[in-house]
């Protein structure tokens, strides 16, 4: 079952504790995202721990969104808001692509199949049958990605010492900045809760910004923000579609009937949104190119010619970019 959110994308936890109620003794496992990488959320996990724990659940924790930019604790084992399972992948916290880590009690991995069978998952092997190998092992099918687990590990070192406190001061900082240079842009609604309280410091959020700019295609808005602004965003549902269809107040029959459309090969304009989002490196002069890219597109200052691809993104019909200074002109 899914929880239901409030109309601005939070978590209903009175929803949730109902349903743990209703269910009680009878779920298993309650997962969550610690933040959202469409809002910037950070849910009350340990609300939800403590939750979970009191109707006989465990709790696993989606922390790809949260590990890079705040402080983690999965906590005691006897502690009734502890974290029991953690999953998270090492590109987010700037590592190559391809490694992650799935953090469980030994005890869950005591036994049983794997999921993927492979080399590495069994002890032996014979005529009348297979002796499973115990612990990580089981669910480590093939050979270990051993270049990943070393970056990823090398920058989760490097988080650390440079302290994720500074991490967390550096982001918020920057944050409230790019909250005030938005909500200066004619045209741009935001998603998800108000910002104000970020604003003033009563509430602690990640600075992922999901938003549209009105007269323009989310699609056309990435395009030119990286094609005439070299700024870089992502468009779309961001793997959260669900979650993107509910701030855009799409129905449950609208979703429906574009599915069936897509499975028939029709043509389907797919909702979406442009998210751009603060990371270590990012700096104020950052956000004021995304800002004068963003007030540019506003105001109608549009300098290539743009069409769609066969995959729905939107590229320049010319090569050549003759606007190289055009990023400067609003700074």
């Amino acid at each position: 079952e899914l929880a239901e959110l409030t109309p601005d994308g939070s978590i209903d936890m009175e929803d949730l504790e109902q349903r743990l109620k209703k269910h009680k003794g009878k779920v298993r496992l309650v997962t969550v995202s610690a933040a959202s990488n469409v809002t910037g959320i950070l849910p009350d996990i340990r609300r939800i721990a403590r939750l979970a724990h009191a109707h006989g659940a465990l709790i696993a924790v989606d922390a790809a969104q949260l590990l890079p930019h705040r402080s983690f604790a999965m906590g005691a084992v006897s502690d009734p808001e502890r974290i029991d399972l953690m999953a998270f992948s090492g590109h987010k916290l700037y590592a190559p692509y391809g490694s992650g880590a799935l953090v469980v009690p030994a005890t869950l991995f005591a036994d049983g199949e794997p999921m993927l069978v492979g080399g590495g998952t069994v002890c032996l092997v014979t005529r009348s049958g297979v002796s499973w190998a115990t612990g990580p092992e089981l669910e480590e099918a093939g050979s270990p990605n051993v270049i990943g687990v070393v970056a990823m590990a090398a920058a989760l070192e490097e988080l650390m010492r440079f302290g994720m406190d500074r991490v967390a001061a550096h982001e918020r900082e920057l944050t409230n900045y790019a909250i005030r240079r938005l909500q200066d842009i004619p045209g741009l609604s935001l998603y998800g809760p108000s910002w104000q309280d970020v604003l003033a410091g009563t509430e602690d959020r990640l600075g992922v910004f999901s938003f549209n700019l009105k007269g323009h295609s989310y699609v056309e808005v990435a395009s030119v923000l990286a094609n005439e602004w070299g700024v870089g965003v992502r468009s779309g549902c961001f793997c959260a579609h669900l979650y993107v269809a509910h701030l855009l107040g799409i129905s449950e029959e609208d979703s429906t009937e574009a599915r069936e459309r897509l499975i028939a090969g029709l043509p389907v304009e797919l909702p979406g949104m442009v998210r751009a989002s603060i990371g270590l490196a990012t700096s104020r002069d950052d956000i004021d190119r995304l800002a004068s890219g963003l007030l540019a597109i506003a105001r109608g200052d549009i300098r290539a010619t743009y069409s769609k691809t066969a995959s729905g993104d939107m590229e320049p019909i010319s090569s050549a970019h003759e606007f190289e200074a055009h990023g400067l002109s609003f700074l």
